[in-house]
């Protein structure tokens, strides 16, 4: 439905969500979009992300190319200001040729697996059709003091955090020469998403840990609601109201899965007091 006055809206940031909304208005209005992004250049940033299948039919629905282009990078393998929260635990990330995971973990490297261990897990899928292998290896720490979120580590401090480990998740680690350790944090509860003509989105309104592989997810469901919305807007006031249909549907949804989150890193560590390491439970 075209806008009888087509409005112009700004997109700040060229994250997954600021693209997939501006994508999502091209195929829906006439409005004017800018998109403003403080990085020149788009890059790899060393780790892989999962898509369920809710952010594919969502991404579907925002635009079938967008899920084709999605599909030709997919693996190959068959099988207001808000307030950062710090979640206690920290993640080593990398990237593992699959030649070489494959020489070490054999059929394991073919598939997604997640190792648990008391305060730790060890999580490994394959990505970039199946070429390379992303680990990621989470650990409890009780607070980060570095100033900036994601550094670069080494080999030897990521065998330290993990040195009572054994068994696949040790040989997994010692294939990582070049680690980048990331502060896990994510916010806390926002009381609203938006604030007369502007809302946020993604991870400006719910960074989330990433044990439910879910924040990428959300981010597009936040597009594909806040496209469908906006495009039905054919004047200034009918904008407020499109943001608050947005507040109501998708902050308690994305609220949910930061603390659903949180809860599933637990179990994965056997600190959620009630299963503590018992397969039985």
């Amino acid at each position: 439905m075209p806008a009888s006055k087509p409005i112009s809206i700004a997109i700040v940031g060229g994250g997954i969500s600021g693209l997939c909304l501006a994508i999502g208005l091209l195929h829906r209005s006439q409005h004017k979009i800018s998109i403003f992004e403080a990085s020149s250049a788009f890059a790899e940033i060393g780790a892989g992300l999962a898509l369920g299948p809710n952010a594919q039919r969502a991404l579907r629905l925002i635009s079938h190319a967008a899920e084709q282009a999605f599909r030709d990078y997919a693996t190959g393998n068959s099988s207001p200001t808000l307030s950062k929260a710090c979640s206690h635990t920290i993640a080593y990330r990398g990237l593992i040729p699959m030649d070489n995971a494959k020489d070490v973990l054999g059929k394991y490297a073919d598939d997604a697996y997640v190792w648990c261990g008391n305060g730790g897990m060890v999580m490994t899928y394959p990505i970039n059709s199946g070429q390379v292998l992303n680990v990621v290896a989470a650990c409890e720490r009780s607070s980060w003091n570095e100033k900036k979120y994601v550094i670069n580590s080494t080999v030897e401090q990521l065998s330290k955090d993990f040195e009572n480990w054994g068994g696949r998740p040790r040989e997994i680690i010692k294939l990582l020469d070049k680690p980048m350790l990331w502060a896990l944090l994510d916010h806390l509860p926002a009381s609203q998403y938006h604030s007369r003509n502007i809302v946020i989105m993604g991870d400006a309104a719910h960074a989330t840990t990433p044990f439910q592989g879910a924040g990428a997810g959300q981010a597009i469901e936040d597009a594909l609601v806040l496209s469908e919305l906006l495009g039905r807007v054919q004047c200034l006031r009918d904008l407020e109201p499109a943001l608050a249909a947005y507040d109501t549907v998708r902050r308690p949804r994305t609220q949910k899965i930061v603390q659903t989150s949180r809860d599933t890193m637990k179990l994965f560590a056997f600190t959620d007091g009630k299963v503590n390491g018992d397969a039985e439970k």
